[in-house]
């Protein structure tokens, strides 16, 4: 079920419940961190996994030692154009890479939908640490939806 249907137009902010059940929904979201002293974001395949969430995270140079015991956050989405309203979730919280192969084992069952193919990868869990989110509906616009 998703907070923004015809059940639910009390559009703004959303309660942490709220968006750890849309965190469920999806399985492709962005992951910011700092690499060398510079911002980037990720496109990253996750999942809800116990009290937090699995990443699978491109091993590119840095990314390990920016991924370890780091704040990071973390962001997933979803619009209905034609519908005009959508969410958005953001995650805040420390990260770990998962090094232990019972974690790594349990990491890759638990991924099996991969949308970004980044070989090699590692697998981060981040905490939900701070947990919130926003739905909205659009406003009018000029442009009709492609």
């Amino acid at each position: 079920m998703s907070v923004v249907d015809d059940a639910r137009r009390d559009l703004g902010p959303l309660g942490e419940d709220e968006c750890r059940a849309l965190l469920e929904t999806v399985s492709l979201g962005r992951l910011a961190l700092s690499v060398r002293a510079l911002p980037v974001v990720l496109p990253v395949d996750f999942v809800v996994h116990g009290a937090g969430l699995i990443l699978r995270v491109g091993a590119a140079d840095g990314f390990e030692a920016a991924c370890d015991g780091t704040v990071v956050a973390f962001q997933v989405d979803r619009v209905d154009g034609p519908g005009g309203v959508g969410w958005s979730v953001l995650v805040q919280g420390r990260a770990r890479v998962l090094r232990a192969g019972d974690e790594l084992v349990s990491a890759d069952r638990a991924l099996s939908l991969v949308w970004v193919d980044s070989a090699p990868h590692l697998y981060v869990r981040l905490g939900l640490d701070l947990v919130t989110g926003q739905a909205w509906v659009a406003v009018h616009s000029a442009r009709a939806w492609p």
